[in-house]
Parts: C-alpha cells; sequence; structure tokens
C-alpha cells in the first residue's frame, strides 16, 4: 500500500491504528459500540434479525472480485459473497475459533476462551502489513450465534468495545449460500473515519474471498 507523503506522521499514525482495529473486525466480523457491555452480554445491534439486507442499500456498491460485492462509506459498510457450498460448512467456518488463522489473511491466532450456550468469548491476534510496517493487535471478542443463520459479535481492545456487527447466511438454492458481513464503525475522530474508509474496503474483500474459499473446500 502506498501512502502519499502529505499524509505526515499523523495520518500514518492513525492508519497504523486504524488497520489494526478493521483486521479485529474482519478476522471476526464485527463494528464498533459506543458503550461497554455488562459482562456476559452483548450490546445491542442496529441490524434486524429479520431483515437480513436491510443495510445493503448503502452507497457506491461495486461488485470487486467476482461474486463478491461492497458497499458503503464512512465506517458504514456492507460486504456479499455468493457461495457454493453447504449452509452446514459455512456455519462450522464461522464458528471455528481456534483455526481463524489457517483460513483468515492477516490472523495469526485465535483461541476459544469461554462457551456458555450461544454466547462465546475468543481471543485472537492479528497482524497487518502498512507502509511495510507489521501491525499486530490482540482483541477480545464476544460472540453470540444464532444458530444457524447469524452470528452478532463485539470486538473488545481491553475493557472498551470497538467494533460490532453480524454475518448472516442466506440460503440462496439448494447449493448456492450468500454471506453477508454488516458492519458499522464509530471512530472517535473525523481523521480516523476516513483512514477507516480508506483501508476497509480492499481487507473486506480479500475475507470474504477467503471464506468463500474454506467454505466451497469442506463442503466438497
Amino acid at each position: 500500500m502506498k501512502i502519499s507523503l502529505q499524509f505526515g506522521w499523523t495520518r500514518l499514525t492513525a492508519l497504523l491504528s486504524a488497520s489494526a482495529v478493521l483486521t479485529s473486525a474482519l478476522g471476526t466480523g464485527l463494528a464498533a459500540a459506543p458503550t461497554a457491555a455488562p459482562p456476559g452480554s452483548l450490546p445491542s445491534t442496529e441490524f434486524s434479525s429479520t431483515a437480513p439486507t436491510e443495510l445493503l442499500r448503502l452507497p457506491d456498491a461495486v461488485a470487486t472480485a467476482p461474486g463478491v460485492t461492497i458497499s458503503g462509506e464512512n465506517g458504514r459498510f456492507v460486504g456479499q459473497v455468493v457461495i457454493n457450498g453447504s449452509a452446514a460448512a459455512a456455519w462450522a467456518v464461522l464458528t471455528d475459533y481456534n483455526n481463524f488463522a489457517s483460513f483468515l489473511p492477516n490472523v495469526e491466532s485465535s483461541r476459544l476462551l469461554s462457551r456458555n450456550g450461544n454466547q462465546v468469548t475468543f481471543e485472537q491476534v492479528n497482524v497487518l502489513r502498512v507502509a511495510s510496517v507489521p501491525v499486530r493487535n490482540r482483541v477480545t471478542v464476544a460472540s453470540s450465534e444464532q444458530r444457524p443463520s447469524q452470528i452478532q459479535f463485539v470486538v473488545m481492545d481491553g475493557n472498551e468495545p470497538i467494533m460490532q456487527g453480524v454475518w448472516q447466511l442466506q440460503q440462496a438454492s439448494a447449493r448456492q449460500l450468500v454471506l453477508t458481513h454488516q458492519v458499522v464503525i464509530s471512530p472517535r475522530s473525523d481523521l480516523m473515519r476516513d483512514v477507516y474508509s480508506r483501508v476497509y474496503r480492499g481487507e473486506l474483500e480479500t475475507t470474504l474471498v477467503s471464506l468463500r474459499r474454506e467454505i466451497e473446500r469442506r463442503s466438497r
């Protein structure tokens, strides 16, 4: 990734920080929460479980890789990928918390910390190279599974929720699925919002393509 000199050191620092946070969102699928959740609970998201495609009416929807569509701006994004595979394989991939590093780019390691029914907590270490500089961060993710079609989760940096969002699975036909990623990011400044928008689309495309590859492999 080339960064113009006009960014200056402040913008470069913001870019590095944002990249680490964005990798957390993509490795798990979430976006930003404004306030901390009580222990053992998840902040509610604005995504309706009865209207999984509600956020698809975002501006600038573009087809990127074959079968992949991404839309959104200003920290609000939606990505979709069409997958030739089974719903069972897709669910297994999305909940394979101990093995994300084996198929998700930029995830160095992940491990399940606890499970209580459909409430899951896991730890994830992400690495992203920005301007040839490796950025590594460790986050805790609280996930709420709504089998067989939805996973909501919150990415925590220490005690602070930094992201929240949702993965949703829709059956298009007997052997074809649509996987949707809806995310809302709430950076603390206009600069960070600009940085998020610059970085997010490319990383989202890479993640969706990688998930499709793994789901289709497990569906064979």
